[in-house]
């Protein structure tokens, strides 16, 4: 089977043969057309984590505080300027200053939005892995267990531009500050996100603060990205492209996929005629690809840049069949990961929960995979594998594999599964896209999709589920504390809790994983202030969590782009998505633009 290749690809149709005549009648600016063969449904930044491709578009799409940049030097966004002091009570204060921008919808972003944000994440009914980034706030504890108010959380909006957060310790601002950069805590609008429960799904009521903004949602056809007029202009006094460059993404799902799942090498000239086929009524110059399968690139130059995104397999250890660990780690060693590379390509092997690129010190100098070195073989040992199921008594079975409705992931869950296989289970894929739902009286005007990976995840439906997981932050804690009990961000019910004295909620990490040894180092690295010797305890825990494998850590993806000189601008930020707000295309007005919605 032809090679299938994470890759995010730009080529130019290099004649006009290919594009028609003509000019735009209105030229607000290149119209550049995009392929990413993975349809996004889910545009909520608390779960972007679980899409390598979501965290791509909603990069371009929402803007916080901070932002890292390609070579990790993390740089003001939204933030204007901080001070940072102790208060009379003994608390710290950090107070931000906002720079002055608005909403896709011409509403000025406050420091409000930020306050919602980041309540909806610690509020004890909303189940989000993000919450460990946000304990270092006051009563942060207390509020995700229900224990005091969520008014009561460390954090408010002294004005609308100045946006306050509280501690009762002291706290290395540098390092919050950078953990503020994580995709997860951008701001939000609450009057658009408590509108309707599926609000992340529909153009008619999301509203997002970034450079672009999604203009049209078309379930697994069409995507559109058009520059936000609001992204930081004067509407009145700056020009159109003032900040934002190009006019619209233009992104397509459909293609004619044997095309490239052949074996049949593809030439430059067939990447032109592969334009063409999902984009017929636009025959513009550029596409821009996540995952693809191609072997041959022809005469266009390839960038790859390491990503914080790895492609990984949950358990759920309340299935009886995965309940013992040396089963899960049975699987897992059996499992060649050098070969999912050859399937993937623009990838490397997975050596354990924490990615490359996460840093092990405050100096940021020392890269925390690096320094404590692999806990996963990238080869199979399938005696040892064979022995350990053995061992625990479990050598036949049947579950499934659910993975997303993806070329890649398919291929890599059908690898697993015949793995597997030979090792005597039965193993069924599913792959999940999205389900449309029926409209109501309030949505009648609009399509609501349910991403069913999402829903599954979220429900603990799954035996084995496949997720691209984006690091929280750049430093350990955020991507480790979620398997600890007391940080997993796990949602409870405060009417269970008022009505039920019986009532425990379920705090595990979605996987049901709990382990004391575990729960204790991450307790113990709470209370580290030092960054070096917090990520030594970290790594320990990280020890316990992959020998025990509730998560199965597989590739690290590498985002890989091809591009034509036509098309320059492009920058790429720390967690690997590519950026187009200063993108400029050559001669973009030699070619026609139909309205198609």
């Amino acid at each position: 089977m032809k090679k299938a290749i994470s890759l995010l690809l730009v080529v130019t149709m290099l004649t006009l043969a290919f594009t028609g005549c003509g000019k735009s009648e209105d030229d607000h600016g290149a119209e550049i057309p995009v392929y990413i063969s993975d349809q996004i449904i889910n545009f909520d930044p608390a779960f972007a984590y679980t899409d390598d491709a979501a965290v791509k578009i909603l990069s371009l799409i929402y803007e916080g505080l901070t932002k890292i940049d390609s070579n990790g030097k993390v740089k003001n966004a939204l933030l204007d300027s901080y001070t940072y002091k102790q208060q009379e009570d003994g608390t710290y204060l950090l107070e931000c200053t906002l720079n002055e921008t608005c909403w896709s919808d011409g509403t000025t972003v406050s420091a409000d939005d930020f306050v919602y944000a980041i309540k909806r994440i610690m509020d004890p009914e909303f189940s989000s892995e993000a919450a460990c980034l946000l304990y270092q706030l006051k009563n942060a504890a207390k509020v995700k267990s229900g224990d005091v108010s969520i008014d009561d959380l460390g954090v408010r909006a002294a004005d609308t531009s100045i946006l306050q957060f509280i501690f009762d310790e002291d706290i290395d601002v540098n390092i919050f500050m950078e953990t503020l950069a994580s995709p997860a805590l951008v701001p939000l609008r609450e009057v658009a996100v408590s509108t309707v429960e599926n609000w992340s799904t529909t153009t008619n009521v999301l509203v997002t603060n970034g450079p672009f903004y999604v203009k049209k949602v078309a379930g697994d056809e069409e995507l559109i990205l058009e520059r936000s007029q609001y992204y930081y202009r004067d509407v009145v006094k700056d020009k159109e492209d003032k900040y934002v460059t190009p006019y619209r993404l233009i992104i397509s799902y459909n293609a004619d996929r044997e095309l490239y799942q052949n074996e049949t090498e593809i030439t430059s000239n067939e990447l032109a005629q592969y334009a063409m086929l999902f984009s017929e009524d636009k025959p513009n110059s550029i596409v821009y690809n996540s995952d693809i399968a191609l072997e041959k690139r022809g005469e266009a130059d390839t960038t790859s840049v390491d990503m914080l995104t790895q492609h990984v397999y949950y358990f759920n250890t309340e299935n009886e069949l995965f309940k013992n660990p040396d089963v899960r780690k049975a699987l897992s060693l059996a499992l060649d990961r050098n070969e999912i590379v050859d399937i993937v390509k623009y990838a490397s092997a997975a050596q354990g929960w924490i990615p490359g690129g996460v840093f092990a010190d405050s100096s940021r100098k020392t890269d925390y995979r690096e320094k404590y070195g692999s806990l996963i073989s990238e080869s199979a040992d399938l005696d040892t594998a064979k022995s350990l199921l053995k061992s625990a008594k479990v050598t036949k079975g049947s579950f499934t594999i659910k993975c997303k409705n993806s070329a890649v992931e398919k291929a890599i869950a059908e690898y697993a599964a015949g793995v597997w296989k030979k090792l005597g289970f039965t193993v069924t894929v599913k792959t999940l896209g999205y389900k449309t739902l029926s409209p109501s009286a309030e949505t009648e005007f609009y399509t609501l999709y349910v991403d069913r990976l999402s829903e599954a995840l979220k429900a603990r439906d799954f035996d084995v589920i496949a997720i691209d997981y984006t690091a929280m932050s750049t430093y350990a804690w955020g991507n480790i504390a979620q398997f600890s009990t007391d940080y997993s961000g796990a949602a409870i019910s405060l009417k269970e809790i008022t009505e039920n004295k019986d009532y425990v909620p379920d705090l595990t990490h979605v996987t049901g994983w709990q382990n004391d040894k575990f729960d204790s180092l991450i307790e113990e690295a709470a209370k580290i202030a030092d960054v070096s010797e917090r990520s030594d305890k970290l790594f320990e825990a990280e020890k316990i969590l992959i020998d025990e494998m509730p998560v199965v850590p597989l590739i690290s993806y590498k985002n890989a782009y091809s591009k034509s000189k036509s098309l320059k601008g492009l920058e790429t930020n720390y967690y690997g998505a590519t950026l187009f707000t200063d993108a400029k295309l050559s001669h973009y007005n030699d070619y026609i633009s139909e309205e198609t919605f």
